[in-house]
């Protein structure tokens, strides 16, 4: 039961109160007449007679989404918003009411001597505090505690027979929905002030169209410093002088505001205005704000969001005077999730990730320096605090890019860090301050048309804080209330109190409230987005009782601010006029009402009977549905869609959703399949986010394969990804061994030759290192029989980033060279450059430069080396590969040394080393200390060059990374014996070697070991 106001708690009871203040709305109810009724009526028949009234009253209720709170005696009493916060409490109880009051009516006269069923109902709307009771030994977990349901009690008597008297807090907020009679000011028992009571008498019908042309802007004040300032880096811009403006403020602040000044009466020779939006959904999307933009420009009349061909690209740019480079429409019609192909595949682009980054931002700056050929353009990126991650680099490069171009590239945010690129003379950042108090008035004269309510500017300065749109709202929220009647700083107080307005947001969800269908069919839009189409509209609205009135609701709706119409050419599409205001009626829905209409959303798109958003965007309608298994799948296509394309940390937060959502899920075959999917998504991800011996991409790939293992071969065929992860992140060189045994284990009988390529190229990377030849070189041999040219096309970007062909030839050389084949050793080595040169392939050029670099330096050819080092650097600097350009260095100083600038060499040397171990993996380091002792030792220091070869050697040990250990002891031995004479070590050193050498098969460092022994033997013998 409700706690009468000011009632005093025991302290014995209860130390403090524990609970929440909300907004709820008070209905009591009363059977007319019932004592003259009792004395009339046996008790047994007044007792058939109350049950029905309460019967009628809890189906009323009810099925207005109240609670029946309590019966007591000839009354009841209910609450709407609470126990259940519902958005339109008010309304709700309102119509409860009216339903019981018609109920009763259409009953008639009861079964009981013709006595007539009426009720009085009175309804009240109030802040109230809602208090926990748990632990308190109390009967009730919740009570409510407040003026609002005594006051409700107190109106039902003033109600007449069979009718509803309600606040006049909760006329405001009913208004819009009901016709109502005034009932005047009474006094109330208990209460101070008399109350001003209305009577509701029925639903309003559908509304007029209104103009859909809208009200005009509110004027700029405050701003005229600001807008100067826009205005003179305009001028620098249309003289040639890029110029780059960072509008930075809080919502509502008025950003868009100014913008819209600085767009206004500008002609189109004066500038171009291109708009580019960043969005709160989907916004993952690689410059989503300026393909979408593209996007519209080419299909006005086809509003899918399908990915763009290139010839689509070139022809529409093409139309604007714009002769775009086919590579880069390649590149935009790819990262538009298009196609660059006739075909419809999307061709793949063979390029590093970062690469493909920057050839995307090369490719939009190319766009932008071709329109503003033609003419200045003003380029609007709106809400930037939203954009991907691609997007905020080609902001960073934005200033640089457009300085000598007629551009002025305009961006709105609510965070002030996002153009990092520090000094740039040709950017500015203006941050919008709060508006002052004597700015308010003239803000609100042009909304209210009439002049102001004496102290009605300084009390909404003060309300809003200075926003100006909070200003604006709260005195259109005045204007709607009391315009045309006197009010006073009481009146606005009590309707900012009643209605619990303290934020922005509080008062857009109050002004939506009192918009009666149309705020319905503004809720619906808001779940499509800040920006939706009338047809999708309407097709989501189908089924809702407003749906019959939507292009009333969509003209009331504009002329109340609240959304606005686009400019299109066949398309009728929509925009709300914050995103504070779609936001205010998404949350205004009831949860089981959003799901609702996700789901008829999700259902739409899969029936194929609209324009499917991005998949992003599916997948998180799929979420708000509960439609989880779907939403993971959605989730899942959109981060292999954004990994593509470069957006690792976007695909990285998509598939953590993906994995929310699959946890819903219960266990079975789908969950698993899709699991796999995510996980192979996932995996590449956390090798670039965490790197590849990181505890998160190494679980990544135990799941992975731990669920492959439980399935058959085709499966496992099919998950390979899983599998070479797996073995790619392997803790060391054994585990790196033993996996690759598993994989060619697992996948033997693989119908796809590729992987079973793929299986062997595992295998003979890892076996290489461990100085296994024979077994490695039979991998090779195996594995280039299965090779295919335009597979290995697809294989290289995926497995190591070079081709399997290449890297079997050229490991095959070394092998040779090893085992003792100089002769098959150059001509693998010839083979392997000739492919790697006519796959036009980076890595996989780097990769044939390294296995060639390497075995010119067993050869030692220095003048071979210090080609292939410079064609090494020049690859390396072309692409931005610090690794390929850290090992140049080590074999440039290294020929450089050997040739005859010791000095200058073994710096440069050194130099690479330290890149290397900065940067690199350490697989090649054995041979590197061999390279280094040999240039210490010319250089007069043999105790350092025994140093590194001795810690060399003790590292190779315990690495396991054997190939070149034995040439390290031999070493070890020359050295010593030259510098310290200690023919038991160093002959200890050479057999070891020996040994080594001749475990693997690797004749050709045998016998050097063997010539070295000799030599000393030899020696001794003198």
């Amino acid at each position: 039961m409700a706690k009468p106001a000011g009632a005093k708690l025991s302290k014995q009871t209860v130390d403090a109160i524990t609970g929440e203040r909300r907004q709820v709305t008070a209905f009591f109810y009363d059977i007319v007449g019932s004592t003259e009724i009792l004395q009339t009526l046996d008790p047994e028949d007044f007792g058939i007679l109350q049950r029905r009234i309460h019967g009628e009253a809890a189906a009323a209720i009810r099925g207005n989404g109240g609670y029946l709170e309590s019966l007591h005696g000839d009354g009841g009493s209910a609450y709407f918003g609470f126990p259940v916060s519902l958005e339109d409490a008010a309304e709700s109880a309102v119509s409860a009411a009216l339903e019981l009051v018609a109920r009763c009516r259409a009953a008639g006269e009861s079964i009981v001597q013709g006595t007539p069923l009426r009720v009085r109902v009175g309804i009240a709307t109030g802040t109230v505090v809602i208090s926990d009771l748990s632990g308190a030994d109390l009967p009730l977990t919740k009570e409510v505690i407040g003026i609002t349901p005594a006051l409700a009690a107190r109106i039902q008597s003033e109600a007449e027979p069979n009718s509803v008297a309600v606040s006049d807090t909760t006329y405001r907020l009913t208004h819009g929905a009901f016709d109502f009679e005034p009932l005047g000011e009474r006094r109330l028992k208990g209460l101070v002030e008399p109350v001003r009571l209305w009577k509701p008498i029925a639903r309003r019908d559908p509304i007029d169209r209104f103009s859909t042309s809208g009200r005009m802007l509110a004027p700029l004040v405050g701003r005229e410093e600001e807008l100067a300032l826009c205005r003179d880096r305009l001028l620098k811009a249309q003289e040639g002088h890029g110029q780059v403006i960072l509008l930075v403020g809080e919502a509502g602040i008025g950003k868009s505001r100014l913008v819209a000044e600085l767009r206004q009466g500008l002609t189109p020779s004066e500038a171009e205005v291109r708009i580019f939006q960043c969005l709160s959904r989907g916004n993952g999307r690689p410059l989503h704000p300026f393909l979408d933009m593209l996007r519209h420009q080419i299909r006005r009349d086809r509003p899918e969001s399908t990915g763009l061909t290139k010839e689509e690209i070139l022809d529409s740019l093409l139309h604007d005077g714009v002769a775009l480079g086919e590579d880069a429409a390649n590149i935009l019609a790819f990262q538009s999730g298009g196609s660059a192909l006739p075909t419809g595949e999307v061709e793949p682009i063979e390029r590093t990730a970062d690469e493909l980054r920057q050839s995307a931002l090369d490719a939009i700056i190319d766009v932008l320096k071709g329109w503003s050929r033609h003419k200045p353009q003003l380029a609007l990126v709106e809400d930037v605090h939203w954009a991907d991650t691609l997007t905020l680099e080609l902001i960073d490069q934005l200033a640089d890019r457009i300085r000598h171009l007629p551009i002025l590239a305009v961006l709105t945010s609510r965070d002030d860090t996002v153009l990092r690129g520090a000094d740039h003379s040709n950017s500015l950042t203006i941050t919008l301050p709060h508006l002052e108090a004597s700015h308010t008035p003239k803000l609100l004269e042009a909304i209210w048309e009439q002049p102001l309510p004496p102290g009605l500017a300084s009390f909404i300065h003060d309300r809003s804080d200075g926003i100006p749109l909070f200003a604006e709202e709260l005195g259109t929220l005045f204007k709607e209330r009391f315009g045309g009647t006197a009010s006073t700083i009481r009146d606005w107080s009590k309707v900012l109190h009643e209605g619990s307005i303290v934020t922005l947001q509080d008062l857009v969800s109050a002004r939506l409230a009192a918009l009666g269908p149309a705020r319905r069919i503004a809720q619906v839009a808001s779940v499509i987005g800040r920006e939706f189409s009338g047809n999708l509209l309407k097709r989501l609205a189908d089924g809702e009782d407003e749906a019959a009135f939507l292009d009333d609701a969509l003209a009331q709706l504009i002329h109340a601010r609240i959304v606005q119409r686009q400019e299109t050419d066949d398309v009728e599409v929509f925009r709300f006029r914050h995103a504070l205001i779609q936001e205010a009626a998404y949350d205004s829905l009831l949860r089981v009402d959003r799901r609702r209409m996700h789901d008829r959303l999700v259902d739409l798109v899969l029936d194929g009977d609209v324009a499917p958003p991005p998949d992003e965007v599916t997948a998180w309608h799929c979420e708000q549905a509960g439609r989880w298994i779907e939403g993971a799948r959605y989730a899942v296509k959109a981060a292999e869609d954004y990994a593509l394309r470069s957006a690792i940390r976007e695909a990285d937060q998509l598939l953590a959703r993906a994995e929310e959502d699959l946890s819903h899920c219960e266990a079975g075959p789908d969950v698993d399949e899709l699991s796999l999917q995510l996980l192979a998504a996932r995996g590449p991800i956390a090798i670039a986010l965490f790197g590849k011996g990181s505890p998160e991409a190494r679980a990544v790939y135990d799941q992975g394969v731990a669920i492959c293992r439980r399935r058959g071969v085709e499966d496992r065929e099919r998950w390979f990804p899983l599998y070479w992860g797996w073995w790619y992140t392997s803790p060391d060189r054994q585990t790196k061994r033993s996996r690759a045994e598993v994989l060619i284990s697992d996948l033997d009988k693989a119908n796809d030759p590729e992987i079973r390529l793929q299986a062997l190229h595992c295998a003979w990377a890892a076996n290489f290192h461990a100085g296994q030849h024979h077994l490695c070189l039979d991998c090779i041999n195996k594995g280039l029989t299965l090779y295919d040219s335009d597979r290995g096309r697809l294989s290289r970007a995926r497995y190591g980033g070079h081709d399997a062909n290449v890297c079997g030839l050229g490991e095959r050389a070394q092998l040779l060279w090893l085992m003792g084949d100089n002769e098959g050793a150059i001509e693998s080595m010839s083979q392997a450059m000739a492919w790697a040169e006519a796959t036009d392939h980076p890595g996989s050029l780097c990769h044939a430069l390294d296995n060639a670099i390497l075995l010119a330096s067993y050869q030692h050819d220095a003048s071979k080396v210090s080609y292939l080092a410079q064609r090494m650097r020049a690859l390396a600097d072309e692409h931005d590969l610090p690794e390929v350009r850290a090992k140049s260095r080590i074999f440039a100083g290294w020929a450089q040394a050997i040739l005859g600038d010791l000095k200058a060499g073994l710096l440069e040397f050194e130099e690479g080393v330290k890149a290397h171990r900065a940067i690199g993996t350490d697989e090649d380091m054995p041979v590197y200390c061999s390279l280094w002792a040999e240039l210490l030792v010319k250089s007069q220091q043999p105790d350092k060059g025994l140093s590194i070869l001795t810690s060399a050697i003790a590292e190779a040990e315990r690495a396991g990374n054997l190939v070149w250990l034995p040439e390290l002891y031999r070493l070890r031995a020359v050295t010593l014996q030259a510098h310290q004479p200690n023919e038991t070590l160093s002959l200890q050193d050479l057999d070891r070697s020996i040994s080594l050498a001749e475990d693997q098969g690797a004749a050709a460092l045998a016998a050097r070991a063997r010539a070295d022994r000799t030599r000393f033997e030899s020696q001794d013998r003198q």
